[in-house]
C-alpha cells in the first residue's frame, strides 16, 4: 500500500485496538477500511467477514513496511479482538454451533407454555403487567433491561409454581443502577452464559426462558417480517433483545421461537441467524428464596415438608415472638381475624417462593408447652383435605 496512507490506517488500527472489545468497538474497526459500512451490513456475517478479511490483507506484515514484530502483534491482536467482539470467532461459532443443535437426544419442539402452563395467562402473556409490555417506542438499552425483567418474572413463576402476585417491571429500570441484563441479573443471584445452541435449548428445558442481547435485524427483515410490531422500528441495524422460548424444527430448517417487547406472539427466528445465538444469557439462581407473594402479609415457618404445598390447614406452635410477627402480618386482633378471615401469606424462611394465602382459625395457650397453638385453612382452591401439620 502507498506508504502515507499505510501508516494512517495502522494508527487507526492500533487505537482502535486500546477499546474495551465490544461490537460498537468492532463497527468502529471495519469502518477503518470500509468507511461505507453501516449498521445494516456490519449486523450481515457474510459482509462482516468480508470486510475483516480486507482489513487483515491491508494490515499482513508483508505488505507495510512496520517493523515486522510489532506488525505480527498487530495482525495476531486484530484476530484476537474480532473473536472477542464476536464471541469466539464467527467461522468457529457457525462450525461448532452447526454440529451441536442437530443433538438428536433433544427434541424437535419444546416451547416453555408446555411444561410450565401457568406462564400463558401471566408472565409470557398479554395479560401480564402493563409496565412490562409496553406499545411506545425505546432504546436498546431500555428494551434489553425489559426482556431481562420478563425473563425474572416467569423464572419466579416457575419458581413459585402458579401466577406471582409480586412483578419487577420498568418502574424499576428506571431507578435501578443496572445497566445490562447481565447487571440486573446479578442483583437477583448472579447470570450465566450460554454458549451454544445446545446450551440454551437444555437451559430452556430445565429452568425457563432466557434473553438474547445481540439479536440484529436488517431493514429488509424488518419490512418482510409478518411480526414487524413486535420490533422496534429504531433499532435497525443495533442490539435487539429477545425472550427465547424454545424451538421447532419446520420444513425449511431449525428456529427458534421467541417473544418481543408485548410478550403476546412466539417469532420464529432461524438459528444461526442475526446474530440471536451470540450472547444469550440466564440467571443463575433459581428465585426460590425470593418473595413473589405479598411480603408484608408473610409469616415465615422455619421448615415445612415437601407435601405441605397439597394441604387444606396448618397446624403451628410459636412462641410470643413468633406469635408478634404473625400479627404484624394480619394487622388486626384475633377475633377480627377469625371472623373476617384476614388472608396473611405461610412461607418457608429459606424457601419463599412456595408461599400460600392462608387466614387464620384458631388461638389457643398450651401450658404445658409454654407457647401457642395457631390453626390456619389455606385460600387455595386446588388444596386437597385431610392434611395437617403439627
Amino acid at each position: 500500500m502507498e506508504a502515507r496512507f499505510g501508516r494512517i490506517i495502522l494508527q487507526q488500527v492500533d487505537k482502535a485496538l486500546q477499546e474495551e472489545p465490544s461490537r460498537d468497538a468492532l463497527f468502529w474497526l471495519l469502518q477503518i477500511v470500509d468507511p461505507s459500512l453501516d449498521k445494516e451490513g456490519f449486523c450481515n456475517e457474510r459482509k462482516r467477514a468480508s470486510t475483516f478479511r480486507q482489513l487483515k490483507l491491508l494490515i499482513h506484515p508483508d505488505k507495510n513496511n512496520d517493523d515486522k514484530q510489532h506488525a505480527t502483534k498487530r495482525f495476531q491482536d486484530v484476530q484476537t479482538f474480532f473473536d472477542q467482539c464476536t464471541g469466539t470467532g464467527l467461522h468457529k461459532q457457525r462450525t461448532r454451533r452447526k454440529k451441536q443443535h442437530t443433538n438428536m437426544n433433544l427434541p424437535s419442539y419444546f416451547h416453555v407454555n408446555g411444561k410450565w402452563a401457568f406462564l400463558a395467562s401471566h408472565a409470557l402473556g398479554i395479560n401480564g403487567p402493563p409496565h412490562v409490555f409496553w406499545d411506545c417506542r425505546v432504546s436498546g438499552q431500555e428494551l434489553e433491561l425489559t426482556m431481562a425483567y420478563k425473563c425474572i418474572n416467569c423464572r419466579g413463576t416457575i419458581a413459585h409454581g402458579k401466577t406471582t402476585e409480586v412483578t419487577y417491571n420498568y418502574h424499576h429500570v428506571v431507578e435501578a443502577s443496572a445497566k445490562t441484563a447481565k447487571e440486573l441479573f446479578e442483583d437477583f443471584g448472579g447470570s450465566k452464559p450460554l454458549g451454544s445452541v445446545n446450551e440454551i435449548k437444555e437451559e430452556i428445558m430445565a429452568r425457563g426462558p432466557v434473553v438474547s442481547t445481540s439479536f440484529c435485524y436488517s431493514q429488509p427483515f424488518f419490512e418482510a417480517s409478518a411480526h414487524a410490531t413486535d420490533f422496534q422500528n429504531g433499532l435497525v441495524g443495533s442490539n435487539h433483545a429477545l425472550l427465547i422460548v424454545g424451538w421447532q424444527q419446520t420444513a425449511c430448517g431449525e428456529v427458534w421461537l421467541v417473544r418481543s417487547k408485548n410478550g403476546a406472539t412466539d417469532i420464529p427466528i432461524a438459528i444461526g441467524q442475526y446474530s440471536l445465538e451470540e450472547d444469550v444469557i440466564a440467571p443463575v439462581s433459581d428465585l426460590s428464596n425470593r418473595p413473589w407473594q405479598e411480603p408484608k402479609k408473610a409469616f415465615d415457618v422455619p421448615r415445612l415438608p415437601a407435601e405441605w404445598y397439597s394441604w387444606t390447614y396448618i397446624q403451628m406452635y410459636c412462641d410470643d415472638n413468633e406469635l408478634q410477627h404473625l400479627f404484624k402480618a394480619l394487622g388486626t386482633s384475633v377475633i377480627s381475624s377469625v371472623n373476617k378471615k384476614v388472608p396473611f401469606v405461610i412461607r418457608e424462611s429459606e424457601k419463599k417462593a412456595r408461599s400460600r394465602w392462608a387466614y387464620l382459625t384458631d388461638l389457643e395457650w398450651i401450658e404445658a408447652g409454654n407457647n401457642w397453638k395457631v390453626k390456619a385453612n389455606f385460600f387455595d382452591d386446588e388444596r386437597t383435605k385431610g392434611n395437617g401439620w403439627t
